[in-house]
């Protein structure tokens, strides 16, 4: 699945979120949980995707992280 915003760069590849080729996310239920540490860009877009997906972000280490 594409996003209307950061078409070329986002994706959603159940139950993972990919931003460029890297794997950011993981969808866990109603949480989007982080895989690590990102960029500002990067951080954008999972901010981004938690909206469009309507999904409660836990950050990376939030709650044990991944």
């Amino acid at each position: 699945m594409n996003f209307k915003r950061y078409k070329q760069n986002l994706r959603y590849e159940h139950p993972y979120l990919i931003s460029y080729t890297t794997k950011v996310a993981k969808v866990c239920g109603d949480y989007l949980k982080e895989l690590g540490y990102w960029s500002v860009t990067t951080r954008k877009h999972v901010n981004y995707a938690a909206k469009e997906l309507n999904k409660d972000l836990v950050y990376f280490n939030q709650e044990g992280g991944e």
